[in-house]
């Protein structure tokens, strides 16, 4: 308990900005730089005669920021030699990079030549080095650093892009380059560029990768076409892999080919492998129209392992919440714990609530909390045992089933309606504009190289630091990512603070975000919520469905978005026209429907299959949890958790009053 109880302390103080300040630059300095307050900061340079190398450092960094390279090389010209050799070689690597866009570029070369001979060079450096070694490079030498970039890359897929897209331009590309880059960003255009040229695209390989990426962008013929051509004799007659066979099912699919597509997702699903349990699910989808897709089911409920136990919750759902279903006892019978049987129980609890039976209701979700995960479908569970428990006059038990709701899922929607701050003391650690750690590196203002150490490290107060740095960069997907790892090595009171929730809820793209919400009448909350269960705010983010960018567009529906607002050009992939289209969608449903949950609905699922659900009667809170499609149903939930989230750290109440909130205001 001592432990935790100074770890909290030690925490709160990093994040306050409470750190002893034993460092060269004033505080208010740094302050000023985290802040970006420039204009207070310029005038605080100018007051001093002579800045120390620290103080240096950070008004460097300072004008880089700004795009000032002439001035950054500047101050580091001066303050070098006063510079200490452990900082040393991050001044001289942003003197480089300055000098290589301010036409000194044999300078810039020759200091990047001993940068990278220096055995003192620090590792995360090696990368940028490269980096800057490419830029400067001959013609006849392009691609030669960018390989050493693609080395020191490491498992950051974003600098691997970065490797790739330059190789590709490079006179060393190769098929194998393009393929790479494809794998990781699918529709990536220097990747389909450079297998569209003459002999290029002659492989396997590269016709499945064009295969998916015309599935991925709704052209299922040309899709079939190149899948079947990389299947052809020509080539051997290879395989596709699991990925290109999975793409190829769903686009015979799509092509009215369905008893083609049952044959190869039921192998994929044989697999027990990557893209099995999707399989599984779209069997389940085609089995509404398909017998045979309905027998391959039946064939590999009869197996054992995950597959089977994911076919026979399939089957047992389409035989409808009955619990003497041969498909329903047989997977009580043969996965008794499982996740499977615990949503399957779910289903056959809420049958009973509809019918009016609050008590066998309880007593099947109770059996169900044995087998559900941590998460949603626990805190559903919990949420409704309360409800049931009241409905039974047990007013007692139905207030300790809300208070393990509270303590276990504190952030899901369900927490958020038992109580006004979903069990939040957001105020306990407050959010202060100017945060700073103990890196060195942060009080030189030397901020991407900061993160990558503290994330390097691997501790969760390194993480949560280097979460902190990423959304000041404006890496808000990285952010995230890097809090999520954090979450799992922190104190749950710490990270159930506003300044963490802040990092796993961050307000990203705010000018983007508030122009286009202000355009179309939208909660600006709404949106962030939206587009952190849509992309987790990664601008290349690509579904498995073909929709892409930060809010998750399909092709056609950016297109027609666009054509509404009369934009020639819209490029799904720049993050302001992204968010700019899907504030526009989602402001249609809102404008569409009576409720935010209806309209949450339409975003994913599409109008059509709202309205055919029929009109809603009843309560929301209970329409929400009799969606039929079980990924619309998850993610409405889902949005609605972020969106109560969002509204309690603005200082609103994150539950009271949200169910059936009317969508257009």
């Amino acid at each position: 308990m001592k432990k935790t109880t100074l770890v909290l302390l030690c925490l709160a103080s990093l994040w306050a900005g409470c750190v002893p300040a034993a460092w060269g630059a004033s505080p208010s300095m740094t302050a000023l730089f985290y802040e970006r307050r420039w204009k207070e900061f310029d005038a605080a340079l100018s007051a001093r005669k002579e800045l120390s190398p620290r103080e240096a450092c950070l008004a460097a960094n300072a004008a880089w920021l700004r795009q000032d390279w002439e001035k950054a090389v500047r101050i580091l010209d001066r303050a070098r030699k006063g510079i200490p050799a452990s900082v040393l070689p991050y001044a001289d690597l942003l003197r480089a990079l300055g000098m290589e866009r301010t036409g000194r570029a044999e300078e810039a070369a020759r200091l990047a030549k001993n940068l990278w001979a220096s055995p003192a060079l620090p590792e995360e450096l090696r990368y940028y080095v490269a980096y800057l070694r490419e830029r400067l490079a001959s013609p006849g030498e392009k691609g030669t650093w960018a390989r050493k970039m693609l080395l020191w890359a490491g498992s950051d897929n974003g600098r691997k892009v970065q490797a790739l897209s330059l190789i590709l331009k490079s006179p060393t590309a190769g098929v194998k380059d393009a393929l790479a880059l494809l794998e990781i960003r699918p529709l990536a255009q220097e990747g389909i560029s450079f297998l569209q040229r003459p002999g290029m695209g002659t492989s396997a390989e590269a016709k499945e990768a064009m295969g998916i990426a015309s599935a991925l962008s709704g052209d299922y013929p040309a899709a079939i076409d190149s899948f079947e051509s990389a299947t052809g004799e020509g080539n051997g007659n290879p395989r596709l892999s699991a990925k290109g066979r999975f793409w190829y099912a769903l686009s015979l699919f799509r092509a009215k080919r369905g008893e083609e597509a049952v044959s190869l997702w039921e192998g994929l699903a044989r697999e027990g492998a990557s893209y099995s349990a999707s399989s599984v699910r779209r069997l389940g989808i085609a089995s509404s129209g398909l017998e045979s897709a309905k027998a391959a089911l039946r064939r590999l409920a009869q197996g054992d392992g995950p597959t089977a136990e994911a076919a026979l919750y399939t089957l047992a759902i389409q035989a409808g919440p009955d619990a003497s279903a041969f498909e329903v006892t047989e997977l009580f019978r043969r996965f008794p714990k499982g996740a499977a049987a615990s949503r399957l129980r779910w289903q056959l609890g809420w049958k009973l609530w509809a019918a009016g039976d609050p008590a066998g209701a309880g007593t099947e979700w109770e059996k169900a909390l044995e087998g559900a995960p941590e998460g949603l479908e626990r805190a559903r569970l919990l949420f409704w045992l309360s409800q049931s428990s009241r409905k039974k006059g047990d007013e007692l038990l139905a207030k300790r089933w809300e208070e393990r709701l509270v303590s276990q899922e504190p952030l899901s929607l369900y927490a958020w309606r038992v109580s006004p701050r979903g069990g939040l003391a957001l105020g306990a650690i407050r959010r202060s504009n100017w945060q700073r750690g103990q890196d060195p590196l942060e009080s030189w203002g030397f901020v991407t190289y900061a993160r990558l150490k503290l994330e390097a490290s691997g501790k969760g107060e390194g993480l949560a630091r280097a979460s902190w740095l990423a959304a000041w960069s404006g890496d808000f997907a990285g952010s995230v990512r890097l809090a999520e790892r954090a979450k799992h090595s922190l104190p749950k009171a710490l990270t159930l603070s506003s300044e963490f929730l802040s990092l796993l809820f961050p307000k990203a793209y705010a000018p983007e975000v508030r122009e286009a919400a202000a355009r179309f009448g939208v909660d600006p909350l709404l949106v962030w919520a939206v587009m952190r269960q849509e992309s987790a705010f990664d601008p290349a983010a690509v579904s498995s469905a073909g929709a892409l960018g930060l809010m998750q567009l399909m092709p056609a529906t950016g297109q027609d978005e666009a054509r509404r607002l009369g934009m020639e050009k819209a490029d799904p992939w720049e993050p302001r026209t992204n968010i700019l289209l899907g504030t526009a969608h989602l402001a249609r449903h809102l404008g569409s429907f009576e409720t935010v949950e209806e309209a949450l609905a339409a975003y994913n699922a599409g109008s059509g299959s709202v309205r055919k659900w029929g009109k809603r009667t009843g309560a929301i809170d209970e329409w929400v949890e009799e969606i039929p499609f079980p990924e619309t149903n998850e993610y409405v939930r889902k949005v609605l958790g972020n969106h109560a989230v969002y509204r309690a750290l603005e200082g609103g109440n994150g539950g009271a009053g949200q169910a059936g909130k009317e969508a257009g205001k």
